[in-house]
């Protein structure tokens, strides 16, 4: 998994904060996000969102790779980025983060996307997807371990310089 900066406050500053507010999440993401990719001309294709359940879909376009958007949903108090075949969830986690400390993480994450150092990919045993994750993509951290049924991973980038297969006979 891709190290992602997390934003930690002294625990003496943590007893009094309020749960995560949906609203004040969505509205803030909303500005985060299209501040981030009006910086980005030439790496984002475009912005969008829409709205579902209690939050929002947004979407960030991906000028090389039209079918191969990175998708951020705001539902539940949590971020959830979506990019190729995986995802990861910004939350709370009872540590008593607030709303600018979430959309932090989600733009750390989003950043190492576009800028290629966080590449998704899927493990596969034959046609069976078991999981996946984000990587540096590194064949090192395909060996052995977590995914010991794989005997096929496929690693998504951004702009497609780092697409691959790594394929290795299971261990398991």
């Amino acid at each position: 998994m891709v190290a992602r900066a997390t934003t930690h406050r002294p625990t003496s500053q943590r007893q009094f904060t309020m749960p995560i507010n949906q609203d004040t999440l969505n509205a803030a993401t909303r500005e985060a996000l299209r501040s981030f990719c009006s910086l980005l001309p030439t790496m984002v294709g475009g912005f969008s969102e829409t709205p579902r359940d209690e939050g929002y879909e947004f979407t960030i376009s991906n000028p090389w790779i039209p079918d191969r958007p990175l998708t951020i949903h705001t539902n539940g108090g949590e971020l959830t980025v979506c990019f190729s075949p995986s995802h990861y969830h910004v939350s709370d986690y009872g540590q008593g983060r607030v709303e600018a400390e979430l959309i932090e993480d989600m733009i750390l994450g989003i950043a190492a996307i576009i800028r290629g150092t966080s590449r998704a990919y899927s493990a596969h045993s034959g046609e069976r997807v078991l999981g996946g994750g984000f990587t540096t993509g590194s064949s090192d951290e395909f060996s052995g371990g977590r995914w010991s049924r794989a005997d096929r991973f496929v690693v998504c980038s951004w702009d497609g310089s780092g697409d691959r297969v790594v394929e290795r006979a299971a261990t398991a």
